[in-house]
């Protein structure tokens, strides 16, 4: 009868101990969860005032826009909430129709500007011997890769995770073994249980 008694208790010992150490494991999960959100709400709110200032400088029209530009096009602004971006963005090309509208002729020669500019490099490009143009060929893959990586990291850096996480499907378990319990024993929810 007393072994009865050491089992007994040597099981619900055992059974604390795993309880504890679950309760410690959920809580370090916990810890580190709330710490991310922290870091992440910081680097909104740095996101947020640097695009503030940004808005809110004295520049020159051309460098004014060209900051915001580089600056929404960079992974400093990752963290910018989409909405944000969306609005920036709008924000950025409104400038420029305005600008456009109150400047024309700016807009004449920079249009000439960009294809002189274009013909230049072309006839750069055809005067390069095989070597270099190889090495040019090269340059401009590796301007399209940096620009290419650095918009997929914003989106890797600020996306959703593509699946639920364990614990979510863990409480869809117990939602759903509850459901077939109710089922079963034909239990209906209290008035209080539903409000």
């Amino acid at each position: 009868m007393w072994i009865l008694g050491l089992v007994v208790g040597a099981a619900v010992g055992i059974v604390g101990i795993i309880a504890s150490l679950a309760g410690t494991m959920s809580s370090n999960r916990s810890s580190e969860r709330r710490l991310i959100i922290q870091l992440q709400n910081e680097e909104i709110k740095r996101a947020l005032t640097t695009l503030h200032s940004l808005l809110n400088s004295n520049e020159e029209a051309y460098i004014y826009a060209g900051k915001i530009w580089q600056f929404l096009n960079s992974m400093d602004s990752a963290y910018l909430p989409n909405d944000v971006r969306a609005w920036a963005t709008k924000k950025h090309d409104d400038f420029w129709d305005e600008h456009q509208k109150a400047f024309p002729d700016d807009y004449d020669f920079s249009a000439h500007q960009a294809q002189m500019d274009e013909d230049e490099y072309q006839a750069f490009y055809d005067d390069l011997d095989p070597t270099q143009r190889r090495e040019e060929d090269f340059r401009v893959f590796r301007e399209r890769l940096r620009k290419e990586s650095t918009s997929y990291l914003k989106q890797a850096l600020t996306g959703r995770p593509s699946k639920a996480p364990k614990f979510a499907n863990i409480k869809r378990g117990f939602k759903r073994a509850y459901l077939t319990l109710q089922r079963k024993f034909h239990r209906k929810r209290s008035p209080r249980a539903v409000s």
